[in-house]
């Protein structure tokens, strides 16, 4: 599996509008998407992140090749700033069901 975390900023005035985008935007994901998370820090309320959990990097590469993870990018753009995007490797997981 392949993680991606976009960081941005987002005034408090963006907020609602920032999750309802989000809500919308996650009906419509790429199929090798396996989880999306919209994440407000608690210590910072403004600094705000979108983690993506991909099937693979391959996968990931290919969405992004066919533009479409640009939506999430687009998210922090239309109601904060442009956000940064950081990379990582699943090396192992655990999920209680």
């Amino acid at each position: 599996m392949y993680l991606t975390i976009l960081k941005g900023q987002v005034k408090p005035e963006n907020w609602a509008a920032l999750a309802n985008t989000f809500s919308r935007s996650v009906k419509r994901c790429p199929e090798d998407l396996i989880q999306c998370f919209l994440v407000q820090d608690d210590q910072t309320p403004v600094n705000w992140e979108i983690i993506e959990i991909w099937r693979s990097r391959e996968s990931y590469e290919k969405a992004q090749a066919e533009g479409l993870t640009s939506p999430c990018v687009q998210l922090f753009c239309a109601h904060g700033q442009p956000p940064q995007r950081s990379h990582s490797a699943m090396i192992r997981s655990y999920i209680r069901v």
